[in-house]
């Protein structure tokens, strides 16, 4: 990851001392797809989009790792994130590799602020804890275990959606790893 991020600021730093220069000249087509996604990662996400399985949330991402198998199975989860046209809001750009980006409608952050509500109540709804303890099961996880994990990820997601929503134009974006 070091090195990706030395590459990019190396070509941005050319790019930007020969503005009279078009992009072209420093980057080869396959290049240019990873550049935009440097800038991306390094201008819209914390520690750029660095992330680590063992702690799930971040001050500006969610990683849903095993948590996702209990977020697939609410219905406002599966119409948003797995709508059956996602072509509709994915973006063009970044695309490298197996990342796709998609960005959320406003409407769409307000639905998953009300559909986490739920999660984090105390207690978690009968319908989501007996989810939780046969997913746990399949795991082979500690329900315990299993339950905290869902609770962290709805706080740090029900904090990035509040925080989109409170801002004019600020929207939430997602990847999904094909």
């Amino acid at each position: 990851m070091r090195q990706d991020r030395h590459r990019l600021l190396a070509a941005v730093r050319r790019i930007l001392n020969h503005p009279e220069l078009q992009l072209r000249v420093f980057l080869g087509p396959a290049a240019v797809d990873g550049v935009i996604e440097g800038l991306v990662r390094a201008l819209c996400f914390e520690n750029w989009a660095e992330f680590s399985l063992v702690t799930s949330v971040g001050p500006s991402w969610v990683v849903l790792d095993i948590e996702q198998a209990i977020f697939v199975d609410l219905d406002w989860f599966r119409a948003i994130f797995l709508d059956p046209n996602p072509e509709a809001c994915r973006l063009a750009y970044p695309r490298a590799g197996d990342v796709c980006y998609w960005v959320l409608s406003r409407e769409d952050v307000a639905r998953v602020a009300a559909g986490l509500r739920p999660l984090l109540n105390d207690p978690i709804p009968t319908e989501i804890t007996a989810r939780l303890k046969m997913r746990a099961e399949h795991l082979h996880l500690p329900v315990l275990t299993l339950s905290q994990a869902v609770r962290k990820a709805a706080e740090g997601f029900a904090r990035l959606a509040a925080k989109a929503l409170s801002r004019e134009e600020l929207t939430l974006a997602h990847t999904w790893l094909l």
